[in-house]
């Protein structure tokens, strides 16, 4: 797809640790387009220290790269989960300026919305809305997360 309709693609989006990641990665260089890793967690079973390291290892992978977003999802049972993540992923950036600039971290399940909105307010590159209506439940629209993020920061 790529080759054959580069123009219309702005991003690429490829599983970090899918066998074809290199590849995508070296076709996306080519036809210049920015290339989104992503993991996905959607079961509970996972320690804090898990998700830590993966984005560890991801932040080294695209470190001294241009165009790369990183993208993880997890399933969090409670905001506190998601919030310890977004805590890991800080402590462990070098940068703390524009920290989130690339790295996106939200959840699915019952803090989904959540934590769509708190990447949204953290300028984070990517937050999946959708455009009317929600495709998955828990899927807030573009237009419920700007009213929400101007009624928290007044803009």
């Amino acid at each position: 797809l790529l080759k054959s309709s580069h123009q219309y693609i702005n991003f690429v989006d490829i599983e970090f640790f899918s066998k074809i990641k290199n590849k995508i990665i070296n076709l996306a260089k080519k036809y210049k387009k920015i290339v989104i890793l992503s993991f996905h967690k959607l079961d509970t079973n996972f320690m804090l220290n898990e998700i830590t390291k993966i984005i560890q290892k991801m932040q080294k992978f695209v470190s001294n790269r241009k165009h790369y977003i990183i993208k993880i999802v997890v399933f969090c049972d409670s905001l506190d989960k998601y919030i310890e993540i977004l805590k890991s992923a800080y402590a462990k950036t070098t940068t703390k300026t524009k920290v989130f600039k690339n790295i996106s971290i939200f959840s699915v399940g019952k803090t989904s919305i959540l934590s769509r909105l708190i990447c949204f307010v953290l300028d984070m590159p990517i937050v999946y809305a959708a455009l009317s209506k929600a495709v998955i439940k828990t899927q807030p629209t573009i237009k419920q997360l700007v009213k929400i993020k101007r009624l928290l920061t007044d803009n």
